[in-house]
């Protein structure tokens, strides 16, 4: 999507919204569980303040369809919240129920992106050793995968640790 584009995302999202009134099984069509996990990391990713509420009711229905990748998408987007607002120990719990169940499933990238939201907790909190840590097996995991422009993110967040 271009720049421009991605600028509307929330508007389709809650478009679609609007169309679909009801929480649909996971399966070959959209739901509004895969609406409500987008609406999540757009959140993680832009910040904003319904960043939390969009993770919650993701996570929430991703529990009562009993979504084990989604679940871990939405832990990791209400981790990312409460590490935006400061509630480090809730985002500590959320994210690394995040990186376990992404770890379990297995959902290899999903879990390095897990890796690198942990280095920007520990960082914050002034854990540098271990963010530093953290980043490289975030860094030997999108490598393995080749994942270049993740890996040119993480080596790049490396330099400023």
């Amino acid at each position: 999507m271009a720049e421009g584009e991605f600028a509307l995302l929330p508007n389709h999202l809650e478009a679609a919204l609007q169309r679909s009134p009801r929480l649909a099984r996971y399966g070959s069509a959209a739901s509004d569980l895969d609406l409500y996990v987008l609406y999540a990391e757009l959140g993680a990713q832009q910040g904003g303040p319904d960043s939390q509420a969009h993770a919650v009711r993701a996570l929430e229905a991703a529990d009562r369809l009993g979504h084990p990748l989604y679940q871990a998408i939405a832990l990791r987007a209400l981790g990312v919240a409460h590490r935006r607002d400061g509630a480090w120990a809730e985002a500590d719990v959320c994210l690394s129920k995040a990186l376990a169940q992404f770890q379990a499933v297995p959902a290899k990238w999903q879990a390095a992106r897990t890796l690198v939201e942990c280095t920007k907790l520990e960082q914050d909190q002034g854990h540098i050793a271990q963010a530093h840590m953290t980043a490289q097996l975030a860094l030997r995991e999108f490598v393995a995968l080749a994942a270049a422009p993740d890996a040119a993110r993480v080596v790049e967040m490396l330099r400023h640790l």
